[in-house]
């Protein structure tokens, strides 16, 4: 397993652990998905790797990565994440009510980035070593 499937393997059981945001390590666990993300996109191999993610099984992953994309690019997967959230905006739970939102949101013209790449932000995250 190389570097960039390490950094996708923690973003997509990250954005698994956060689920709906109610765990009490909610904070850590944004902070490994925004860390994990930003080593993705960073990697010259990095869209293929978000491509990946929005094709894989965790919902999860994929609303949030679709909303990243939309937000802030790639422009080579805007049409793929529209897709994505599309689909899923059809689940009667709450991955589908966030993906018709986000869907709603960028349409509207008034979706923001829901990753922060704020490198002081994640060093929490490595400081405590989760």
């Amino acid at each position: 397993m190389d570097i960039l499937e390490r950094y996708r393997d923690i973003f997509v059981n990250a954005a698994e652990a956060k689920a709906d945001g109610t765990s009490s390590d909610d904070e850590l666990i944004y902070e490994a998905m925004c860390y994990s993300y930003r080593r993705i996109v960073d990697h010259p191999s990095g869209a293929e790797a978000i491509a990946q993610i929005l094709q894989g099984s965790s919902r999860w992953a994929k609303t949030w990565t679709a909303a990243q994309v939309l937000s802030a690019g790639p422009p080579e997967h805007v049409s793929e994440a529209k897709a994505v959230l599309q689909e899923l905006s059809s689940a009667a739970d709450m991955v589908g009510f966030t993906a018709g939102t986000t869907l709603a949101e960028y349409q509207k013209g008034s979706l923001r980035p829901p990753l922060r790449f704020d490198d002081a932000h994640t060093l929490g995250w490595l400081e405590q070593g989760k």
